[in-house]
Order: C-alpha cells, then sequence, then structure tokens
C-alpha cells in the first residue's frame, strides 16, 4: 500500500524518498530521546495479565505516535482522492479519535481493537491497490 502504487507523481521522487527516511529516522530518535531513555520498568497486573509499565508518567503526548497518525491520515486522503479507496481514511480516522477519546470500557485492550482495524484496514488497501478492477494483479 503505497502513494507510489495510488499513482501520485511527487511520492514517485527521490526528494520525497529521503524526506521519508528523516522523517523516520528523526522519529525514533525522538522516541528514544523521550520514551526510552532512562525508561525504568514496574511490573504491574492488570485484569489478570503482567505488563510493564514506566515508573515515572509521561511527560506529554506522544509525539511519534502523533506524528505516524496524521501522516497515515494524510496518506489515506490522498489514496481516497486518487483511487476512490475510503477505507484506508476511514480506518485511520477511527484508530485517531478512538485513541484520543476516553471509552468507558474497563480495559486499555480497546485500544488494540482499533489497531487491530487499522491493520486490517493496510492489508485491504494493499490488496485493493495490488488488483485491476477485474482482479488481476497489477504488473509493478
Amino acid at each position: 500500500m503505497s502513494l507510489k502504487q495510488a499513482g501520485v507523481s511527487w511520492a514517485q521522487t527521490v526528494w520525497f524518498r529521503w524526506a521519508a527516511i528523516a522523517l523516520t529516522a528523526a522519529l525514533v530518535l525522538l522516541e528514544f530521546l523521550t520514551e526510552v531513555r532512562g525508561l525504568s520498568l514496574q511490573p504491574r497486573w492488570e485484569y489478570g495479565t503482567l505488563s510493564y509499565t514506566n515508573v515515572e508518567p509521561s511527560s506529554g503526548p506522544p509525539l511519534m505516535i502523533l506524528v505516524v497518525s496524521v501522516v497515515l491520515l494524510a496518506a489515506s486522503i490522498v489514496i481516497w482522492r486518487k483511487q476512490g479507496w475510503v477505507w484506508f481514511f476511514i480506518s485511520s480516522f477511527v484508530m485517531i479519535v478512538g485513541s484520543a477519546v476516553p471509552l468507558p470500557v474497563a480495559s486499555g485492550a480497546v485500544t488494540n481493537l482499533f489497531e487491530l482495524v487499522l491493520i486490517v484496514s493496510l492489508l485491504a488497501t494493499a490488496w485493493f491497490q495490488g488488483n485491476d478492477q477485474k482482479g488481476e494483479p497489477q504488473a509493478t
């Protein structure tokens, strides 16, 4: 699934590829510096499951996740407009809203459901982009 497969001309340029690589590297570095470095974990039992949580609360919103969500949403809008495939947009939007709005559910696993919906839509989008109108695989 990609903007390149959607036929977006600017997504096929060298500068776009380098910009994507630079953004990825910057986000990895940001996540390391703000979340991983100095991380101290403690075990926690929640709903019968052992997990590990940071001893110190987060210092702010998860910037890396926010940036990735915005990039996915933007890409989904371009693919929707270019190819008429709305499902990637819907799942990206549901993921963002579902993660941002506190739900009256006793478990934090509901966020995993939103992530599953996004992953399924990414797979469906890749399948859609790999098939033409007749269902035949497209040559790459």
